[in-house]
């Protein structure tokens, strides 16, 4: 970090600004623009809520918005507590 001071003004330039650093930090933004374009994990042509985690997307039946999602989610939840796994599935 360096500081000049001039007319009794403090201005502090930090290496995080600098012209290499913003090169570097777009070169990184471009490499990950580009490993979406060819591994997305959004199906742009599918409008269904969909878990990122599990892929599992809710049906049309089920109206399930993004504003009922963590409502939904605690519900299934308390549905499968004190259950055995493989009664789950």
């Amino acid at each position: 970090m360096q500081t000049n001071m001039k007319m009794g003004k403090s201005v502090v330039e930090h290496v995080e600004l600098g012209h290499t650093r913003s090169n570097r930090d777009f070169c990184d933004l471009q490499k990950i623009v580009d490993r979406f374009k060819v591994h997305s994990s959004f199906d742009v042509g599918d409008a269904r809520l969909s878990s990122l985690s599990s892929g599992f997307a809710a049906a049309d039946s089920d109206e399930i918005t993004c504003d009922k999602a963590k409502a939904v989610g605690q519900e299934a939840m308390l549905q499968m507590d004190n259950v055995a796994f493989p009664d789950i599935i």
